[in-house]
Protein backbone atom coordinates (compact mmCIF):
# COMPACT_ATOMS: atom_id res chain seq x y z
CA UNK A 1 0.00 0.00 0.00
CA UNK A 2 2.86 2.12 0.73
CA UNK A 3 4.32 1.89 -2.71
CA UNK A 4 1.14 2.56 -4.80
CA UNK A 5 1.00 5.71 -2.52
CA UNK A 6 4.44 6.66 -3.19
CA UNK A 7 3.99 6.24 -7.10
CA UNK A 8 0.47 8.04 -6.98
CA UNK A 9 2.23 10.88 -5.43
CA UNK A 10 4.80 10.85 -8.03
CA UNK A 11 2.71 10.93 -10.80
CA UNK A 12 0.50 13.88 -9.62
CA UNK A 13 3.76 15.95 -9.02
CA UNK A 14 4.85 15.10 -12.06
CA UNK A 15 1.40 16.12 -13.90
CA UNK A 16 0.99 19.22 -11.72
CA UNK A 17 4.16 21.71 -12.89
CA UNK A 18 5.87 22.28 -15.78
CA UNK A 19 9.65 22.10 -16.06
CA UNK A 20 11.10 25.67 -15.03
CA UNK A 21 12.17 26.44 -18.59
CA UNK A 22 10.87 29.67 -20.46
CA UNK A 23 8.36 27.61 -22.31
CA UNK A 24 7.17 26.67 -18.89
CA UNK A 25 7.06 30.21 -17.49
CA UNK A 26 5.33 31.53 -20.12
CA UNK A 27 3.00 29.03 -21.60
CA UNK A 28 -0.37 29.96 -20.95
CA UNK A 29 0.23 33.20 -19.58
CA UNK A 30 0.14 36.96 -20.91
CA UNK A 31 2.95 38.66 -20.44
CA UNK A 32 3.51 42.04 -20.76
CA UNK A 33 6.45 43.94 -22.62
CA UNK A 34 7.81 47.55 -23.49
CA UNK A 35 10.15 48.28 -26.05
CA UNK A 36 12.45 50.75 -25.67
CA UNK A 37 10.65 53.56 -28.07
CA UNK A 38 7.66 52.97 -25.09
CA UNK A 39 4.91 50.82 -26.86
CA UNK A 40 3.32 48.40 -24.61
CA UNK A 41 3.13 44.82 -25.75
CA UNK A 42 0.72 42.04 -24.49
CA UNK A 43 1.56 38.50 -26.04
CA UNK A 44 -0.51 35.51 -24.94
CA UNK A 45 1.25 32.42 -25.28
CA UNK A 46 -1.13 29.13 -25.65
CA UNK A 47 0.11 25.97 -24.52
CA UNK A 48 -0.64 24.74 -28.18
CA UNK A 49 2.20 26.90 -29.61
CA UNK A 50 0.26 30.05 -31.13
CA UNK A 51 -0.14 33.48 -29.76
CA UNK A 52 -1.70 36.73 -29.90
CA UNK A 53 -0.68 39.68 -29.80
CA UNK A 54 -1.82 43.57 -28.90
CA UNK A 55 0.49 46.27 -28.80
CA UNK A 56 0.15 50.31 -28.40
CA UNK A 57 0.64 52.05 -31.84
CA UNK A 58 3.83 53.60 -32.36
CA UNK A 59 2.23 56.80 -32.76
CA UNK A 60 -1.61 57.89 -32.39
CA UNK A 61 -4.19 56.30 -30.13
CA UNK A 62 -5.26 52.56 -30.56
CA UNK A 63 -3.97 49.19 -30.39
CA UNK A 64 -2.64 47.19 -33.31
CA UNK A 65 -3.05 43.37 -33.38
CA UNK A 66 -1.77 39.89 -34.56
CA UNK A 67 -1.51 36.26 -34.17
CA UNK A 68 1.11 33.68 -35.12
CA UNK A 69 3.24 30.98 -33.31
CA UNK A 70 6.47 30.63 -30.46
CA UNK A 71 8.37 28.31 -29.78
CA UNK A 72 11.13 27.68 -26.61
CA UNK A 73 14.69 26.87 -27.55
CA UNK A 74 16.66 24.27 -25.62
CA UNK A 75 18.80 27.41 -23.83
CA UNK A 76 15.61 29.10 -23.32
CA UNK A 77 15.31 31.75 -25.57
CA UNK A 78 11.86 31.99 -27.54
CA UNK A 79 11.04 32.52 -31.12
CA UNK A 80 7.90 34.10 -32.26
CA UNK A 81 6.46 34.28 -35.38
CA UNK A 82 3.80 36.59 -36.62
CA UNK A 83 1.58 36.52 -39.25
CA UNK A 84 1.83 40.26 -40.03
CA UNK A 85 4.78 42.02 -38.10
CA UNK A 86 8.32 41.72 -38.90
CA UNK A 87 7.02 40.34 -42.12
CA UNK A 88 6.45 37.15 -40.76
CA UNK A 89 10.57 36.52 -39.72
CA UNK A 90 10.97 34.40 -36.81
CA UNK A 91 12.11 36.80 -33.95
CA UNK A 92 14.03 35.10 -30.96
CA UNK A 93 14.90 36.40 -27.48
CA UNK A 94 15.63 35.57 -23.74
CA UNK A 95 14.86 37.69 -20.85
CA UNK A 96 12.70 38.03 -17.79
CA UNK A 97 8.81 36.17 -18.67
Amino acid sequence: MTKILMIAVALMAAACCEPATAAGSVAGRTVKYTNSRGQTYWITYNRNGTLSAKSTKASGPGYIYDTGHWRSKADGVICERYANWQNGHEYCHSGDY
